[in-house]
């Protein structure tokens, strides 16, 4: 009984893992860098930011502060044109889809 308990945590546990399948490739950050003029450390942070890291674990990461992070993040939405995490991965997302749709 208790194998079977723990096997279901460790299910419901992966139910939370970051994605791993959005915006995977480098020719698609190369563009998004290009398209909105990102520096190499605003691509890094929103790499980060689209496979779900925290403030945290971008400053760790990268080993710069978390002032920092928020900084490039302050930036990622100026130069995007957004003001959340989520429409910012919705909008590279949406980004990298209509330039595939033109080739």
């Amino acid at each position: 009984m208790a194998a079977v308990q723990k096997k279901e945590t460790n299910e419901d546990r992966s139910l939370f893992r970051r994605p791993e399948g959005v915006l995977k490739e480098d020719e698609q950050w190369m563009f998004l860098k290009k398209r909105y003029h990102l520096t190499s450390r605003e691509t890094q942070v929103a790499i980060l930011i689209c496979r779900g890291f925290s403030n945290e674990e971008i400053a760790e990461a990268l080993r710069i502060s978390q002032s920092t992070v928020k900084t490039h993040l302050k930036n990622l939405y100026r130069r995007v044109r957004v003001d959340s995490r989520i429409l910012l991965l919705l909008q590279f997302i949406e980004d990298v889809s209509k330039s595939h749709e033109k080739t």
